[in-house]
């Protein structure tokens, strides 16, 4: 009951950083992985979009860190 408790927060943990945080990209659960997706058109992307999508995706990591560390098994 804790673990469904823990999942459950968690998931609106990322819910609401994808709301309030992720301007462009999102939190998404891939079978029992977190990962996290950038919504840029691959195909039509230039270098520079492509380091602007890498560094959102560190600024994501870095920043929310220590909101999501504690709901690591």
């Amino acid at each position: 009951e804790t673990a469904s408790r823990d999942r459950e927060k968690f998931y609106e943990t990322l819910l609401k950083l994808n709301a309030s945080d992720m301007m462009h990209g999102a939190y998404a659960i891939e079978g029992e992985d977190v990962i996290i997706l950038d919504t840029l058109e691959a195909d039509t992307m230039d270098l520079e979009e492509f380091q602007a999508s890498l560094d959102a995706i560190g600024f994501a990591l870095a920043n929310h860190y220590n909101l999501l560390k504690d709901f690591r098994n």
